[in-house]
């Protein structure tokens, strides 16, 4: 379907639908994230242990993987309501999020939670989907930059959940009768030495409402998108494109009919974003516990690691943001995965060789988040600038790195525990060697076949459509 808009009114509203993206990205952050702050308080009102509510928080992924074949199916099939499908879907996410501190049952917890996840992934694909057609060959910038916001997300989560986190309490082991507000002693013995800890005014409810009220705001904000901006569509006017059944399943559908140079690539891709979502969910899964248990960090400082870690990580994204508009996508995924296996190897040479350990462990896992931040973006990207990335395709990207966080992290915990603590430097060396070399390998197969814009910038309209674009 064609869209016709002037080209100064297309510059508009696509920096307004990327700078209300960008603000989603921060929301899902929050919303995903603020689990794990609060999740001593959902254990006391769901009267739970954390093996149920572990459970239960694992609906996320859950949703997750549903999330991602539904996003992809609703994306090439109703490309012309991704506005409506954002918002409808971010106002489920809202909707739940304001429920979870008001449930009392692990069950409906779970259930609740499985819907963030199911709205994320549908949003995820939906978002990077509108802004590669927005962008076209200029998406690397706003790629980032776009995902920069979860790793702000989730850095405000604990400025927004602490000051109504419940405070702790210890009383005697006897008789309690405890409220919210007053804690009163029935029939104790002063000389009662027993002491159990409670919790008392707690308000973890208003910093769920916190999270969710914005990101309802922004769900109604892209209904009204639906309703008053064009579709979805690139420079040239070419909307979201719908296809059959088979055309989503076949790769030859993305490279202009070449179904073995699909079939190659996106095998490719699938592993490369496996080992790269692996490596991070496995070493932030890891990270306090290793400093902690091999390297005797006290907790505070396994925590400072951890946060130190999600800064460059969060940096790592900015930076891909600042220099993506100047730096060919190629050149910027081998200096990431060249950056990723090094730090990683550094890691493992010093721990085994015990060089320095506190210093070195502080380094090395502050690079690795630096250049292991901006992947996902570049990856993406980088699939986009040779072939057709779809709805279908983004699909195949989200679920390989369901599959890498699940497989990792599974045989980190196993191999912890099995064989030793320093088997996590073993597994980060591992992962980061694995995603150098596919990462060499997808480029050897970029070079050769080319960016798929190469074509279609010869074409004459493109070329006038991009030059005042530049002007402008």
């Amino acid at each position: 379907m064609e869209t016709h808009e002037s080209l100064p009114s297309f510059l508009r509203t696509r920096r307004i639908r990327t700078g209300a993206l960008f603000l989603t990205w921060i929301c899902m952050g929050m919303f995903l994230e603020i689990i794990g702050p609060t999740l001593q308080d959902l254990k006391d009102r769901t009267s739970s242990d954390y093996e149920s509510l572990s459970q239960a928080v694992s609906g996320r992924s859950i949703g997750a993987v549903s999330g991602s074949i539904l996003g992809g199916i609703l994306i090439d099939k109703q490309g012309r309501y991704c506005d409506l499908i954002i918002g409808m879907c971010l106002t489920a996410a809202a909707a739940a999020t304001m429920t979870i501190p008001l449930s009392t049952k692990v069950l409906l917890t779970g259930a609740l939670i499985t819907v963030q996840g199911l709205s994320e992934l549908i949003v995820n694909v939906a978002g990077n989907t509108t802004i590669l057609y927005l962008w076209r060959e200029k998406a690397s910038a706003p790629m980032h930059m776009l995902h920069l916001g979860f790793g702000i997300g989730c850095l405000l989560v604990p400025l927004v959940a602490n000051p109504f986190l419940p405070h702790m309490a210890y009383l005697p082991d006897c008789e309690l009768n405890v409220s919210i507000t007053n804690v009163t002693d029935a029939n104790c013995s002063i000389n009662n030495l027993d002491f159990t800890t409670v919790y008392v005014d707690s308000k973890v409810d208003y910093a769920y409402a916190i999270v969710a009220i914005p990101t309802m705001v922004l769900a109604i904000l892209f209904m009204i998108f639906q309703c008053v901006l064009p579709q979805v569509h690139d420079v040239r006017g070419s909307g979201i494109k719908k296809r059959d059944s088979k055309a989503m399943l076949n790769p030859a559908s993305c490279t202009g009919g070449d179904c073995w140079y699909g079939l190659l690539l996106f095998s490719l891709v699938f592993f490369y974003f496996l080992f790269t979502v692996g490596f991070e969910r496995f070493y932030t899964k890891f990270i306090r516990t290793f400093a902690v248990d091999e390297l005797h960090f006290t907790k505070d400082k396994g925590s400072y690691v951890n946060t130190g870690f999600w800064v460059t990580f969060s940096l790592g994204r900015f930076i891909g943001f600042i220099t993506g508009k100047f730096v060919s996508i190629r050149v910027m995924m081998l200096c990431e995965i060249s950056g990723v296996f090094l730090s990683a190897f550094g890691l493992f040479l010093v721990t085994i060789f015990n060089f320095e350990p506190e210093v070195s462990f502080w380094i090395f896992s502050l690079l690795i988040g630096l250049f292991l931040g901006p992947m996902w973006p570049t990856g993406i990207y980088w699939t986009d600038f040779h072939v057709e990335l779809t709805g279908m395709g983004i699909t195949l990207i989200c679920l390989a790195g369901g599959c890498g966080g699940f497989s990792c992290v599974s045989m980190m915990g196993y191999i912890y525990d099995a064989i030793g603590h320093v088997c996590f430097v073993y597994e980060a060396m591992f992962c980061g060697l694995l995603v150098f070399v596919i990462g060499i390998c997808l480029n050897i197969v970029g070079i050769r076949h080319g960016s798929r814009f190469d074509q279609t910038n010869n074409d004459k309209t493109v070329t006038e459509g991009d030059t005042v674009d530049n002007k402008l």
